[in-house]
């Protein structure tokens, strides 16, 4: 097979690969999330360096916390979800 022949179908499945993904891309953006994440907000932190050294006090300070915030007018409400980092 000629070097040129190889580098025409190199390009064309570079091409083919690009549109699949673009199409994918196209779904992933317009699916339903289940929410609308316009309005959302996220956010980390890390209770241990803020002194509460034992899980039951962080689990206590992230369910006040959660009930504060789900009382602001105009909030829907709210969830926690644990997130371990490498």
């Amino acid at each position: 097979m000629s070097c040129c022949r190889r580098r025409s179908r190199f390009a064309a499945s570079t091409v083919t690969a690009a549109f699949v993904s673009l199409r994918g891309l196209g779904k992933a953006l317009t699916m339903d999330l289940g929410f609308k994440p316009q309005n959302a907000l996220c956010t980390h932190f890390d209770l241990s360096q803020a002194g509460y050294a034992s899980d039951a006090a962080a689990d206590r300070f992230q369910r006040q916390l959660l009930e504060r915030v789900s009382q602001i007018p105009g909030v829907g409400g709210g969830r926690l979800r644990e997130c371990h980092r490498p």
